[in-house]
């Protein structure tokens, strides 16, 4: 039986693996003939002379024979392409008597016949498209384009419209009209489910837009805050505060020293500061007709108190050519200072001062304090007698053994202080009700607003305390004030609601709890006439005006003379 040849068509060389035995492969490009043989690839060299005696055709093609053999395209034999072409799929092409292949990407729109064309009908032809019906005009038609007579009913405002209606289904619609006249005003309508809807204006920058649709209906600024009805406050620049009647004023809009004719005691703005406290004078700088708040930062003017660290907190009150009062708390508190560090408090009145006077507590009382007590463990210095006017021997436990130590005192300057500058708002007054609370006021709670934790009382405020709560000092039940400078310090009063023991408190520091980075200082115990005395704690520098070294110890032998 005579070898059966197979032959196909291709672009370049066979490989092993795209042509099976004694298939004849043709190279157009290279103009080459290829077989395989026994498992090899072999080109078909062009010298070669003999005869084909049977041709087989292949995939994609029809014919062969024996003798006289004819091949023909046979598509229906390829493999059916189910996806999306891509720009490099490839067509096969007749180009006159050439056979081409082209990619998708290759072939252009142009060369294509559009059998596809839309033609708009113009206005003359208009004329006679007509209808009255415009219900149904454009039912299931596509895109219809006619006059809108002037008869026709359910027509938008207007004489005359050119009408286009585009049509899904006779249920399903949406038509625009235009006017002819009026400045081509235009309306749109849609037709849901068989329900036309009513026809709306399609408003232009030279229209007027009523205050039903969105706009203010008028053409000017002042003639739509007429419209709006929104009276003076909307072309006043100065507002009387008066005019302002409900609604609550946003922190941001009032200015820190606005607030001038405001005469509830329970509101003490937490943001009520003047700045920060450096080199200035004291005297001057931190007066007023209101409450302020005022960081200290390293201060090195006049009139600090004398001997007082350089950074702290100052609270600071006074009303024009009357009191003045003034509260002072050194950052730095820590016990057994040097320093002695403590809270300072002054008066005054209209431009003058009166000195700084120290407020004595559990970490800036004794040697060295100044602290002149009145009583030594309830009793007079008279009880103990001068130490000079006694004879014999006392027992070493009827003396105290007290440390002397020297006091340094300083002079302080009179203040004269002007005024600050008055606030924007120059008329009417602020109803309480319009300002908001952030200010110190009397109902906080630490359980409510503070978490249960002292730390976490950073608003200004005053809180009540009940029992277990943390970071406070030894009480059940009490009140605790926070003064915040809302800068990165403050300070913080616990008071005891039963007499005795600790009963009123302080602490100060640049902890979180004041919106700084460090920590706060212990609680100190302030001394007052119902927990000084026998036990109390209470380290005085002076008994009736006298040092320790004024009287006579308990321990070693003494002897007195008498005088």
């Amino acid at each position: 039986m005579a070898n059966k040849l197979l032959i196909k068509r291709g672009n370049g060389a066979p490989n092993n693996a795209s042509i099976d035995n004694y298939e004849l492969v043709y190279n157009y490009t290279d103009n080459e003939l290829w077989t395989k043989h026994n498992g090899s690839v072999v080109k078909v060299a062009s010298g070669n002379v003999g005869t084909v005696t049977n041709v087989v055709a292949g995939n994609g093609l029809t014919g062969g024979g024996t003798s006289t053999a004819t091949l023909d395209l046979d598509f229906s034999e390829l493999t059916d392409m189910t996806g999306n072409i891509s720009g490099t799929t490839e067509f096969i092409l007749q180009n006159g008597t050439v056979e081409s292949r082209k990619a998708a990407s290759e072939i252009k729109l142009s060369a294509f016949n559009d059998d596809i064309s839309t033609t708009f009908t113009t206005n003359g032809m208009l004329s006679g498209r007509g209808t009255t019906a415009i219900d149904t005009t454009g039912d299931s038609a596509g895109l219809t384009i006619n006059y809108l007579s002037s008869t026709a009913s359910g027509k938008p405002t207007g004489s005359d419209h050119s009408l286009l209606t585009m049509s899904y289904s006779s249920l399903w619609q949406n038509q625009i009209a235009q006017d002819w006249r009026n400045d081509g005003r235009m309306f749109i309508r849609g037709q849901n489910n068989g329900t036309w809807s009513s026809w709306h204006q399609v408003y232009s920058d030279d229209d007027t837009i009523p205050i039903a649709n969105g706009g203010t209906g008028a053409t000017s600024a002042a003639a739509a805050r007429v419209n709006l009805q929104l009276g003076d406050l909307a072309i006043l620049d100065n507002i009387s505060a008066d005019k302002i009647t409900s609604g609550t004023i946003a922190d941001a809009r009032i200015a820190l020293s606005s607030i001038t004719q405001h005469t509830d005691p329970k509101y003490l703005r937490s943001d009520a500061t003047s700045g920060t406290i450096t080199s200035q004078d004291w005297n001057t700088y931190i007066n007023g007709t209101e409450a302020h708040f005022h960081s200290v930062t390293n201060h090195s003017g006049s009139n600090r108190p004398s001997g007082a660290y350089g950074y702290g907190v100052a609270l600071s009150y006074s009303a024009a050519s009357q009191g003045k009062f003034q509260l002072y708390a050194p950052e730095k508190a820590t016990a057994g200072s040097s320093t002695n560090e403590g809270l300072w408090y002054r008066s005054g009145w209209n431009t003058t001062y009166r000195q700084w006077a120290q407020i004595w507590d559990s970490t800036n009382d004794g040697s060295g304090s100044g602290l002149d007590a009145d009583l030594l463990d309830g009793n007079h210095g008279s009880h103990y007698l001068n130490a000079g006017n006694l004879t014999g021997t006392l027992d070493d436990d009827r003396i105290p053994n007290l440390a002397a130590s020297k006091i340094t005192s300083g002079t302080f300057a009179d203040a004269r202080i002007p005024s600050l500058a008055a606030s924007k708002i120059t008329s009417g007054t602020f109803n309480i009700a319009r300002i908001p609370t952030t200010a110190i006021r009397s109902n906080y709670r630490l359980s409510t607003d503070a978490s249960n934790d002292a730390n976490s009382a950073s608003t200004s405020g005053v809180y009540r305390i009940d029992s277990g709560y943390s970071n406070l000092p030894s009480m059940n039940y009490g009140t605790l004030v926070t003064f915040n400078n809302m800068a990165d310090t403050g300070f913080q009063i616990a008071a005891d609601y039963h007499a005795g023991g600790g009963s009123l408190q302080w602490r100060a520091g640049n902890s979180s709890t004041f919106g700084g980075s460090g920590s706060n200082t212990s609680w100190f115990k302030i001394w007052n006439e119902d927990n000084d005395g026998a036990n109390s704690g209470l380290d005085a520098d002076l008994l009736d005006g006298n040092h320790a070294s004024a009287f006579a110890t308990l321990s070693g032998t003494q002897t007195f003379s008498r005088k």
